[in-house]
């Protein structure tokens, strides 16, 4: 088991649990698509064999490091659990009496993770830009009076239009 952190200057880092080399390389495949560029096949192979150094390194130096676009993936190993909260065992001993929750499996980088993460990439980019991502309003089309644009995230603008410089 390895537990793999993603991190970009934008968003939060986040975390996920692979079982085996498969599962790192669609966490690899995955991180590139979330930013637009999705590996081609003709560096399929390359990438391949930069996972399998990096999932190397993990095993026998406790980390492996590589570099996805403008994310950072860090590998490291991980011991595997299945607790969600159990009773503690050492709750005789003066500890709390139930699991405090630590020991919960990891999340696996399947659909969901894609999505979110792709989502989370996008906002931050959108954000950088002067962009609104709920609602896909530019910079130059904000409401005259307040300078935001008339979606649910925002209060206080009448509708959008566009500013004339």
């Amino acid at each position: 088991m390895y537990e793999v952190a993603v991190q970009h200057p934008a968003i939060e880092e986040r975390r996920y649990i692979c079982a085996d080399l498969a599962e790192l390389r669609t966490l690899v495949w995955g991180v590139a698509q979330a930013q637009g560029n999705p590996i081609a096949a003709d560096d399929g192979d390359e990438m391949l064999a930069e996972v399998a150094n990096a999932r190397r390194r993990a095993d026998f130096f406790d980390f492996g490091l590589l570099r996805v676009e403008q994310c950072s993936v860090r590998i490291e190993l991980a011991e595997e659990s299945d607790c969600d909260g159990h009773d503690s065992v050492y709750a005789a001993l003066g500890e709390s009496q139930y699991c405090d929750g630590t020991c919960r499996p990891g999340v696996r980088f399947k659909r969901a993770a894609l999505h979110d993460l792709t989502a989370a990439l996008e906002s931050a980019e959108a954000e950088a830009a002067g962009e609104c991502d709920g609602c896909g309003l530019e910079v130059d089309q904000r409401c005259v009076g307040c300078g935001r644009c008339n979606c649910d995230q925002h209060d206080g603008c009448v509708r959008p239009s566009v500013l004339q410089p």
